[in-house]
């Protein structure tokens, strides 16, 4: 299988980093965002347009971006929970 352009040094959130953040942390919540804050912006710029109809110069993306990471941050805390063996 041929490796897209760009993904030949992907870095994965260690597990550690994933369970502080499920567990409230702040410091790996803003690695968690920081990490796919690209992804996300990409993500709702494309929804932007093909769902809605938007030209994404004219929407106020760091306002919408806040507010999908605040619910994202919620979902994380209450939705993922790590259980040590």
């Amino acid at each position: 299988m041929k490796k897209r352009r760009g993904f030949e040094n992907y870095d994965y959130l260690s597990t550690d980093v994933i369970k502080l953040a499920c567990s409230g942390d702040k410091e790996a919540l803003g690695k968690v965002i920081a990490r796919y804050d690209n992804y996300a912006i990409k993500c709702t710029k494309s929804m932007a347009v093909s769902k809605f109809g938007l030209d994404v110069e004219t929407i106020p993306i760091d306002d919408i971006m806040q507010t999908i990471w605040m619910r994202m941050i919620e979902l994380i805390l209450t939705r993922f929970k790590f259980y040590d063996n």
